[in-house]
């Protein structure tokens, strides 16, 4: 394995030419005077779409939440809210397979911008970048493990009768150690279980299904499917709302290009997975609107109910999913048991993701001594394990501001979205740019932003092969 070149940053990457497409990924790291790192393992189309999925894991998230959106706007909030937020991220996932194509490289956003941004702020915009994806994969982590533990904690909820965040906490903490080992010790062989992550997700969606139409069906619950709303906002604010938790949910698929230097081929493999990820996840989260607003009921009884009152974040999802079961534990218990596998195995490939991010950062020459103890580490273990150890104890330090204050770690997750956007706005307006000054920096074959977008993309996420 060859250690890592520091010659040259990313900001340098103004001479990167693009005079021939890349075939596989090394010869865009190459252009940025790197050499590939990182054992290419990751090839299944199966596998990739279960790699994504589970990093992002929209559609557990989404439900997990909307009682949040049924809150704001009601029923109808909640499904107009994803299905207008799906609208949106579908142009901006098809913009970032566009740049996934041209440049494989883990940097992603920070690599794409120091490529296509205009000369003269090219050090700037793609150090801004950088240190913004960076803490956005951080906090990202711990929202998820947090989230997982509470789908943990849901368990302990249905057959006691009490919440205790501290436990919560405990767990929380297990899931990054979990991650944490997992990625050290078997961090090379991620391929081997992600399509076995595919299964998961779609038993637990079947489950989830069958169990609220035989709710609905059975006359357990009803919903008149309005528009309505307790928390003192107007319907439209409400609305507004419910779009921007929908388009929170599915926001992350970026995940795809910071693993393309751990998949064979990945300008050809990773733009499909990625279209075909979000496509799927956004279906599964449309599904969910649908049921949840068909069963939901009065929302003010759920959470006053006695699983919706102990304090639990998500207490009303677990009393309606309790009420669907017609009280059944073992029926909830399975839910949440799923849910809480798939988070799990979510925080182990979104410490994967964001080590690769934060490698990528690092191992640009920012420090020569650095970089020279990153490439002797990958020379030895064959993953970045210095970049997943940092990784696993931020988020597990972000995590203690629960305690402090909820409505603060809220507040920080906030954030970590409203700067994934950032990043995504800062790469796309590059692009922009280019595709007037510098056009041959996104290639030959491009000529315009949706020139190839929808007959390109759709071809290439159907077919299993397409023409170069």
């Amino acid at each position: 394995m060859e250690k890592v070149q520091t010659t040259s940053t990313a900001t340098s990457s103004v001479q990167w030419q693009a005079a021939q497409e890349p075939d596989t990924g090394e010869e865009a790291i190459e252009r940025l005077d790197l050499r590939p790192t990182i054992p290419r393992t990751l090839k299944g189309a199966v596998g990739l779409i279960g790699v994504n999925s589970s990093v992002v894991s929209a559609w557990p998230i989404f439900f997990l939440t909307s009682v949040i959106s049924l809150s704001f706007a009601g029923a109808a909030g909640l499904l107009i809210g994803i299905i207008v937020a799906s609208l949106g991220m579908t142009p901006v996932y098809i913009s970032l397979a566009e740049k996934i194509r041209r440049y494989p490289t883990a940097g992603g956003q920070y690599h794409w911008v120091a490529a296509l941004a205009p000369q003269s702020c090219q050090k700037f915009l793609s150090f801004v970048c950088g240190v913004t994806l960076a803490f956005t994969w951080l906090t990202f982590q711990a929202a998820n493990i947090w989230l997982g533990a509470e789908s943990f904690m849901a368990i302990v909820l249905v057959y006691t009768g009490r919440y205790d965040v501290t436990w919560a906490f405990c767990t929380a903490l297990g899931m990054q150690l979990v991650a944490l080992l997992v990625n050290l010790t078997w961090g090379r062989h991620m391929n081997a279980a992600e399509s076995l992550t595919v299964i998961l997700h779609l038993v637990a969606v079947v489950l989830l299904t069958a169990l609220l139409i035989f709710s609905r069906a059975s006359g357990t619950m009803s919903s008149d499917f309005s528009f309505s709303g307790n928390t003192g906002w107007g319907l439209g604010a409400g609305t507004l709302l419910c779009i921007t938790f929908a388009t929170t949910t599915i926001s992350g698929f970026d995940c795809a290009s910071h693993l393309t230097e751990d998949t064979v081929e990945p300008s050809k493999r990773v733009p499909r997975s990625l279209l075909w990820s979000t496509t799927l996840n956004e279906t599964a989260c449309i599904i969910c609107a649908v049921l949840v607003g068909l069963n939901a009921g009065d929302i003010g009884s759920l959470w006053g109910g006695p699983l919706g009152a102990t304090g639990h974040p998500f207490g009303a999802v677990v009393q309606l999913v309790y009420n669907a079961s017609q009280e059944r534990r073992g029926l909830t218990t399975a839910v949440f048991g799923l849910l809480a596998a798939i988070l799990l195995i979510c925080s182990i490939n979104v410490t994967a993701a964001a080590s690769r991010t934060v490698f990528a950062v690092i191992r640009d020459d920012r420090n020569p001594y650095v970089s020279k103890w990153m490439a002797a580490d990958l020379q030895k273990a064959g993953v970045p394990r210095i970049t997943i150890v940092l990784v696993a104890l931020a988020p597990a330090l972000l995590l203690w501001i629960n305690f402090v204050s909820a409505v603060g770690f809220q507040a920080l997750g906030s954030q970590c979205i409203l700067s994934l956007s950032s990043t995504y706005m800062l790469a796309i307006s590059c692009s922009f740019w280019s595709r007037f000054h510098q056009p041959d920096l996104l290639g030959r074959d491009y000529g315009g932003i949706f020139h190839l977008g929808t007959f390109w993309f759709v071809t290439s996420a159907s077919l299993p092969t397409s023409p170069r």
